[in-house]
Parts: C-alpha cells; sequence; structure tokens
C-alpha cells in the first residue's frame, strides 16, 4: 500500500503542475486575444483618422497650390517649397515694402500688414505718379516744342535778314577795296616821294650832327673850364667865409675890477651895438678855436672909439682871481666884426632852453642884436622868412635839430631845401650851441617839461647847471 502511494505522488504533482499550466495558458491566450482585438480596433480607428488627414491634407494642398499661383509659383509639389516662396517673399518686402515704408507712411510698420496687396498698392501708386509726371513732361516737352518752332521761325528770319545785310556789306567791301587799291597807289606814290625826302632830310640831319657835335665839344670844353674856375672860386671863397676866430675882433684897453666893467677899443664907427656879446681871451692867444674863454661881456654903452661892457659870466676861467680880465686881452665874437654884419640862415628846430618848444624868436634877437643879420630862416611850421633865401653874402647856417621821420612834410622839405642851397653856395655850418657859445649867451636855465610824458631822467643834473645848494637848518 505503501508502495502504491509513493508511485502515485509523482503522478499527482505532475497532474497539479499541468492543470495549474493550463489555467495559465488559457488565462494568457485570453489576454493576448483580447490585445490583438484591441489593437485591430485602433488600427481601424488610425486608418480612418489617416484617410480624414489626407483628405485634409489634399484639401490644404491644393489651397496651397492655389495660393502658390497667386504668387506667381508653379503648383507642381515639385515646385518651389514654402521655405523658397518666404524667402522671396522676403526679398520682395525688403524691395517693395520698405520702399512704400519710406514713400507712403507707416502702413507696413505693422508685420502683419506686410503683404503683396500693399505692395501693389504701392507699385499702383508710383505708375499713377510716375503717368502724372510723364503727363506734366508731354505737356513741359509741348510747350518747348512749340517755343523751338518760334525759335526756329525767328532764327530764319533773322538768317535771311542777316543774309541781305552780308550781301551789301560783301557789295560795300568790294568798293572799298578797289578804293583802297587806289588809296595805295597813291599812298606808294606819296611814300617815295616822302621817301626820298628823308633820305635827304638824313643828309641835311647828318651835317647838322657833325656840326652840333663840334659845337658840343666846344661847349662842354668851355663848361669844363668854368666849372673849375667855380670850383676855385668855390674853395676860396669858403676859405674867405671861415671863421676867424684867430684874429680878434678888438682888445680891452681898461678894466674896472670895482664895477665889473670893460672898456674894449670898438665903437659906432665899427658899427658896433650895445647888447653885442664878446668872448675874452688871453692877449697872448694864438688860436681861439682851441682855447678856453676866460669871461664873457655885453656892451651896455657904445662911443665913437669906444664901448663899455659888462662881464656877464666868468665861469670859464680856471681860477678867476689868478687868471683876470686884464688891459690887452683880445676880444672875439662869432657874429660881430669891424666895419660889417655877420649874415646867418637859420634851419631845424631851435630848443635854447630845452623845453621842447621853439626858440627861434630869440635866436633872431640875439642875431640881431649883436649885429648879425638873418637871411632865411624856417619855423616851427615850415614857413620861410626873412628873404626866404641863401645869398653869396650868407656866411653861416645855423643847424637846430634835424627833422625826424615824423617831421611834417613841408617842414622837412623847406630843411632840405635850405641845406641843399648853403651846400651848393659854400655856406659854413654851424651848431646852435657853437653859435651861442662864441656869442656868450649863458641862457635862462634849462626847462623840464611836467605831464605824463615827463621822463624821471630829464630832472637829473647835467653839464653846465648850477647846483642846488639847500639852506641850513634854522
Amino acid at each position: 500500500m505503501a508502495s502504491t502511494k509513493a508511485e502515485s505522488t509523482p503522478i499527482f504533482i505532475a497532474l497539479i503542475l499541468f492543470v495549474v499550466l493550463s489555467i495559465v495558458l488559457g488565462v494568457t491566450t485570453f489576454m493576448f486575444y483580447k490585445g490583438e482585438e484591441d489593437a485591430i480596433t485602433a488600427r481601424r480607428e488610425a486608418d480612418a483618422e489617416r484617410e480624414i488627414a489626407e483628405r485634409a491634407t489634399k484639401e490644404t494642398q491644393k489651397k496651397v497650390d492655389q495660393l502658390k499661383g497667386l504668387v506667381g509659383a508653379p503648383p507642381d509639389p515639385a515646385g518651389p517649397t514654402v521655405e523658397e516662396i518666404m524667402q522671396e517673399y522676403e526679398q520682395n518686402q525688403n524691395v517693395y515694402g520698405e520702399t512704400y515704408k519710406r514713400n507712403n507712411g507707416s502702413e507696413l510698420d505693422n508685420p502683419n500688414a506686410s503683404t503683396y496687396p500693399l505692395m501693389l498698392q504701392y507699385v499702383m501708386d508710383m505708375n499713377k505718379s510716375l503717368y502724372e509726371q510723364i503727363s506734366q513732361k508731354d505737356t513741359q516737352l509741348s510747350e518747348i516744342e512749340q517755343a523751338h518752332a518760334a525759335e526756329k521761325e525767328r532764327l530764319k528770319a533773322a538768317h535771311e535778314l542777316t543774309r541781305k545785310d552780308l550781301n551789301a556789306l560783301s557789295d560795300e567791301i568790294k568798293t572799298n577795296n578797289e578804293k583802297f587799291a587806289q588809296d595805295r597807289r597813291e599812298f606808294e606814290k606819296l611814300y617815295n616821294e616822302a621817301k626820298a625826302d628823308v633820305e635827304s632830310a638824313q643828309d641835311a640831319i647828318v651835317k647838322v650832327q657833325d656840326e652840333s657835335r663840334r659845337n658840343m665839344n666846344k661847349v662842354t670844353e668851355k663848361i669844363n673850364e668854368v666849372d673849375n674856375q667855380l670850383k676855385v672860386t668855390t674853395n676860396a671863397l669858403q676859405n674867405a667865409r671861415k671863421v676867424d676866430l684867430e684874429a680878434p675882433d678888438g682888445e680891452v684897453i681898461w678894466v674896472n675890477q670895482v664895477d665889473g666893467t670893460v672898456y674894449i677899443d670898438l665903437g659906432s664907427k665899427d658899427g658896433l651895438r650895445r647888447q653885442t656879446s664878446f668872448s675874452v681871451y688871453d692877449h697872448d692867444v694864438a688860436n681861439a678855436l682851441t682855447a678856453e674863454p676866460k669871461a664873457t661881456l655885453e656892451v651896455v654903452q657904445v662911443k665913437d672909439d669906444m664901448a663899455i661892457a659888462k662881464v656877464t659870466s666868468d665861469i670859464f676861467a680856471k681860477d678867476k682871481l689868478l687868471n683876470p680880465i686884464l688891459k690887452g686881452d683880445k676880444v672875439i665874437s662869432a657874429v660881430f666884426h669891424r666895419g660889417q654884419p655877420e649874415r646867418f640862415a637859420v634851419v631845424g628846430k631851435i630848443d635854447i632852453d630845452g623845453d621842447g618848444r621853439s626858440d627861434l624868436p630869440l635866436l633872431l634877437r640875439l642875431i640881431e642884436r649883436n649885429g648879425g643879420v638873418v637871411d632865411a630862416f624856417v619855423d616851427e611850421s615850415g614857413n620861410k622868412g626873412g628873404s626866404n633865401r641863401i645869398t653869396p653874402r650868407t656866411k653861416y647856417l645855423v643847424m637846430g635839430e634835424k627833422p625826424t621821420d615824423k617831421t611834417k612834410t613841408e617842414i622837412l622839405e623847406a630843411y632840405n631845401e635850405m641845406v641843399a642851397q648853403a651846400d651848393s653856395k659854400g655856406v659854413r655850418v654851424i651848431p646852435l650851441k657853437d653859435l651861442l657859445d662864441h656869442m656868450g649867451f649863458e641862457g635862462q636855465g634849462r626847462s623840464v617839461g611836467l605831464g605824463r610824458s615827463a621822463n624821471p631822467d630829464d630832472f637829473k643834473p647835467k653839464n653846465g647847471d648850477q647846483p642846488f645848494r639847500r639852506r641850513p637848518a634854522s
């Protein structure tokens, strides 16, 4: 029994496994069958949807092909793609759309409004504008053609008139040519006659020139001879006109040391006048030009053969106590000469006291007071005085300050003219200072102008100024 149970156990196990596997297989088969039915159903639904989508796609493609045809693309599916059409659209938009936007405002500022109709509208507007412009140009062209036709008619009439004038002028030229030929023949005849006369005259001129040349040589020789004589005479005159300071004009005959008066051997018979100034030199002076005077005198009383003078200055003497004025000392004047007056001319700015103003009247009085005569002078305005010219009898040209570039033209011209006259006549030039020294003039002190233009250096003492003496404190 036990063996029978042992043998039947595997059978039971196998039976159980078979039953379990059968159940699993049945369930699995049922599940796969159910899934296949669901898949078939889903496939059928997908096929239906695909057919719907294909129909929609075909409808859409048909519409796209229609739109492609509207934009100029062939409806062939193998034709340009939408991307290519969009690229072409963007190119057209860049060309037409931007141009339209620049010309017609802001219609294309909205991207949704950037369409072909607007571009077509722009093209139509531009065509209309161009047509209007062409119409205006046609009108203008018609007017120009009419004006051109009128101008052409006017030129034609003018040309006809000019042609008539040219014909008349041609006839006149022909007549003038004939007259010119006749006149030329007459001219040649007269020319030949004149040529013969000229040749005859040239021969006569040659003879006259030869004679004139011979006479000119004679005149030149005479001029050279006279010029040499003039130079000799001028040199002699200049030598005669030199200031003869070596020969004194007179001498001291008595001295009153108490009252400072001096008696000299000159009087009214010699042409001496009161207020004439003299310089006093030692009795043995050899040359007054290089010597130093011991004093200056001024005549205060004139008699027939003598005169009384007062001492106006003895500051020239190195020591007036050791070198006083003595009997026999020589007196010399730059203006007075025994028996004849000295003649002067004055030019340049005469400033005696250094105040910048003209002292010409004072100088003229000094010369006349010392027995001199002023033949000519030029004042500060350029006006001439005296006899207005230098004469052969004029002995000295007194030179004041020379004019500058800023001097008036009339003053400069008068100055140059008088200097040229003096040079041509051999008149000796003497500076103003030398004349004043020889006349013994001390002046009235140096003046310094005040004001903004004053120069501090002008207030410094100069040679000849009297020293300033401060009063002692009390």
